[in-house]
Parts: structure tokens; C-alpha cells; sequence
């Protein structure tokens, strides 16, 4: 009971220490998770990272200097072993698919290393990506190993496509038309409606009445991780809460759009910037978007940093969506199956990879910044029907879809928030 405190004696936290809520285990840690650095969590579920050692400290390493002509170096760093004890395949695979394999017969003496040449197409397709993966494994039952235990694998992009196709979209042509009042332009073609907020310049996505995208704009926040709160060196995330990035605020100065005389297209263009609640800095934020009559949507952003940002470096810079939680299946091509960051990549497959949204590993046992794919060509998420949306981009980016919407808020797992997207 309170009352009668004056406000030198009112507490400035209140427990609610005799409610009970009841939840599903969880890991803790003590004053600090600074020292929580392994590859595998406390209840030995191995974490990403792990991935990425494998690969990096594996005995047998592939190099090449002119992979297109089909000569590789087979590099053998065990002690005792020669490469002729274990299984050495190839695999040529174009934009994802299979398309030859077949095997390698190595003599490589160990601390040794010799050449080899695999067949390699002599012509490639322009709008195909073909990227060769050799691969060693083990050819019988070991101690700890089972044949087939793959010990590493390399792979060599003999030709990075310059471009991959449009989404297939199932509409014929539909003539595209817009429409504006005070506070939204809208765009219509076929059972498809974009709305553009004019203030916000966020956009949202309906398709047959549903909403299928939701408040699309720039993003410039992200959870820090755990290196980027201690001040172990610097904890660069204060200066970014210091400038209130993480609620920054994008105003429009200018928008307008163009219908195409045959209803083929609408242009709309955008020019707004974002603003920092404690820094005069500011990033210039503009959009053109190019909807069609096929049911593509062109976009083209251009971010601008103005000022001078007193931080190491910017959380991110890019788009942020949200879609609702029935569109729980991703597909896309890039680095995977498992997370994998730009300083951490190799030891994951460029490839066609799934899974879902509500399966990716949690974000560590502090809650920070997790899910990450990079080198990424295209991606799509969709519903159980099928029926979704696919992004691509001119040249590889990143992206990460979780599911929690509080992870720079989160001390523990138990603690995250989810809601309908």
C-alpha cells in the first residue's frame, strides 16, 4: 500500500511478487551473458557457429585458381591419412538444381598436395548461376564417424548469373490504375491492391481482401547483439539508444505517381527522410516503385546518411516487412541451411534451401539479433496453398525472418513477445 507516500518515498518499481505465470523451461544465466561464447548451448544443441569451425578447421581443403577451366588443388593437413581412405564427389548444380555429378579418385600423401581436373561445362547460360561443389567423405564405419560423415566440402561459383528471372506471376495482363485521397494512394491491378500511407511512405500488400504484406519501409534497427551492449572495448549499441535510432521516424516530403497511357504501369515516386528523436543526423529515404501489369512490383530505394552519425557503424540498412503468420514456409537461394552472417558464411551451401519461419533457432540464450541468410539471390514465403510472395534483387543481399517482435527488449528467451505477424 502506497498511500500516504510523498513522492521521495514512492517506489519507482512495483512487483507483483505473489503472481505466478507459468511457462516452459528456459535457460538462465547470472549478472552477465558476456561469457556465454560457446558453439553449443547449455543443453548441447549445437549453434551455427558450429558450422562454420567445421568447415574453417576441416584437414582437407580444395583450392583453385581458374576453377572455369576445371583444375582444383586437393590440400591433405592430416598426419596420417592420404586421401585415397576417404570418398571424394563432385556436384555441378545450375541455380540451385542438379545438373552432373560424379567422383573423384585422390592419392594425396599426408601434409601434401596435388592437382586434379573435374569436367566442367565449356559453355554456361547467362541467366543461370553455376556453382561446382566438391566434397569428402568417409567411405566406412569409424570411431565417431559413419560412412558417409562428410569431413568438408568447397564450393566454386564458375559463373555468378547477372540476372535471374521475374517472379512467374499467374495474372494475365491487367490494366493498373491508381487512385489518391488525403491520407493513402492506392493501386489496383487485378485482385491485387497496394496501399501507400503519405505520410509514412510504408506500403501495404492485399491480395483477394487479405492482407499479405504489411507496413514495408526503410529499416535502420535491428537487436544488438551481445558484443555490441558490453563495453568490452565499446558497446557501440549506447551511442545508436544515445541517437534513438531504434525509434527513428520517417516523414514524407513528396510524393507522386504516373499512370502509363494504356494502364500498362504506375510509377509512384517517394522522397522522405528519417529523423532521430536526440540528433540532428538525418537519412534521406527514397522509393520508386514500378507496379505492372503483371502483377511485378519494381522497386528501387535509395538510402542517404546526412549529418555525422557519431556511431561505429549503423545497426542496418535496408527494408523491413511483416507478414502474417500463416506465411510460416520460406524458399530461397543463397547461403543455408543455417544461419549464417557475412563473416561466417563459407561453411554454409550456396543453394535452394527451406524451412520455417517458427523453426529457426531462437536467438541465442540472450535475446540479440539471430536468423540471418546471406548472399541471397531470391527468396519467397508462403502459405500452405502456396500462394505468397517472392523477392529478388539485382545483386545478392540479406535477410532474416523471426517471429518475435520484441528481441531488443527480451533479457531471457521466456520473455519474447510474438504477435499475428
Amino acid at each position: 500500500n502506497t498511500s500516504g507516500m510523498n513522492a521521495k518515498t514512492q517506489p519507482s518499481l512495483w512487483l507483483k511478487f505473489e503472481q505466478i505465470r507459468e511457462g516452459s523451461e528456459y535457460l538462465t544465466y547470472g549478472i552477465s551473458p558476456f561469457c556465454i561464447n560457446g558453439m553449443v548451448t547449455a543443453d548441447r544443441k549445437p549453434q551455427p557457429e558450429l558450422w562454420q569451425v567445421k568447415h574453417s578447421c576441416s584437414p582437407v581443403r580444395f583450392h583453385s585458381e581458374n576453377p572455369v577451366a576445371g583444375i582444383f588443388k586437393a590440400v591433405n593437413k592430416y598426419s596420417f591419412t592420404n586421401l585415397n581412405e576417404l570418398e571424394t564427389q563432385w556436384s555441378l548444380s545450375k541455380s540451385g538444381i542438379l545438373a552432373n555429378a560424379g567422383t573423384v579418385e585422390l592419392n594425396v600423401k599426408p601434409q601434401s598436395s596435388s592437382e586434379f581436373k573435374i569436367p566442367v561445362p565449356e559453355t554456361f547460360d547467362e541467366s543461370s548461376e553455376y556453382v561446382l561443389e566438391i566434397s569428402t567423405k568417409v567411405k566406412r564405419d569409424e570411431p565417431f564417424k559413419e560412412r558417409g560423415h562428410e569431413i568438408n566440402f568447397q564450393q566454386f561459383v564458375l559463373r555468378q548469373a547477372t540476372s535471374f528471372p521475374k517472379p512467374a506471376s499467374t495474372l494475365k495482363y491487367q490494366k493498373v490504375f491508381a487512385s489518391e485521397n488525403d491520407a493513402e494512394i492506392s493501386i489496383f491491378c487485378g485482385d491485387s491492391r497496394y496501399r501507400i500511407d503519405k505520410q509514412t511512405g510504408a506500403l501495404n500488400y492485399l491480395s483477394g481482401g487479405s492482407l499479405l504484406v504489411r507496413s514495408m519501409n526503410a529499416n535502420l534497427w535491428r537487436a544488438p547483439i551481445s558484443n555490441e551492449k558490453v563495453d568490452w572495448g565499446k558497446a557501440e549499441a549506447e551511442d545508436w539508444y544515445r541517437m534513438g535510432i531504434n525509434v527513428f521516424v520517417n516523414t514524407v516530403h513528396a510524393i507522386e505517381s504516373t499512370t502509363a497511357a494504356d494502364s500498362s504501369f504506375v510509377r509512384v515516386l517517394i522522397r522522405s527522410s528519417i529523423t532521430f528523436p536526440r540528433s540532428s543526423d538525418l537519412v534521406d529515404n527514397d522509393f520508386t516503385y514500378l507496379f505492372t501489369s503483371d502483377g511485378v512490383v519494381e522497386i528501387q530505394h535509395t538510402m542517404t546518411p546526412l549529418g555525422y552519425f557519431h556511431v561505429e557503424w549503423l545497426p542496418c540498412l535496408g527494408v523491413s516487412l511483416q507478414i502474417p503468420q500463416e506465411y510460416n514456409n520460406i524458399r530461397w537461394y543463397g547461403r543455408g541451411p543455417h544461419e549464417n552472417y557475412a563473416d561466417r558464411n563459407t561453411g554454409a551451401r550456396l543453394g535452394l534451401h527451406r524451412t520455417q519461419i517458427d523453426s529457426v533457432m531462437l536467438p541465442y540464450i540472450e535475446p540479440q539479433e539471430y536468423g540471418n541468410y546471406s548472399e541471397v539471390r531470391w527468396m519467397e514465403f508462403s502459405d500452405k496453398r502456396g500462394k505468397g510472395v517472392t523477392i529478388l534483387a539485382e545483386r545478392p543481399f540479406n535477410f532474416s525472418a523471426v517471429p518475435n517482435y520484441n528481441l531488443d527488449r527480451a533479457r531471457y528467451l521466456f520473455q519474447l513477445q510474438k504477435d499475428q505477424y
